[in-house]
């Protein structure tokens, strides 16, 4: 994978790791086999009856099984979250 996506990957994990449940629940999944990167925000924390504010699924394209259609930069998706907990 590129050192861009693998940095904005991290940085997504990191603001995970940081945003008090009380305004965000940030949820990644990560599928190593195929390079596969997942994020669902929602905004005031997870609640069963609620869709996220923000879903994406970032591909790395460097690897062979990729999908881009369904392909978002996760360096767009990092900006998208930082507006949202703006």
């Amino acid at each position: 994978m590129n050192d861009q996506f693998k940095t904005d990957c991290l940085a997504i994990m990191a603001l995970a790791l940081e945003t008090p449940k009380a305004k965000a629940d940030i949820m990644i999944d990560w599928a190593a086999h195929c390079q596969f990167f997942s994020v669902r925000v929602y905004m005031g924390g997870w609640k069963s009856s609620t869709s996220p504010s923000l879903s994406a699924e970032c591909h790395n394209l460097d690897a062979k099984n990729h999908t881009p259609d369904y392909h978002t930069d996760p360096a767009k998706v990092l900006e998208q979250i930082k507006a949202l907990l703006a």
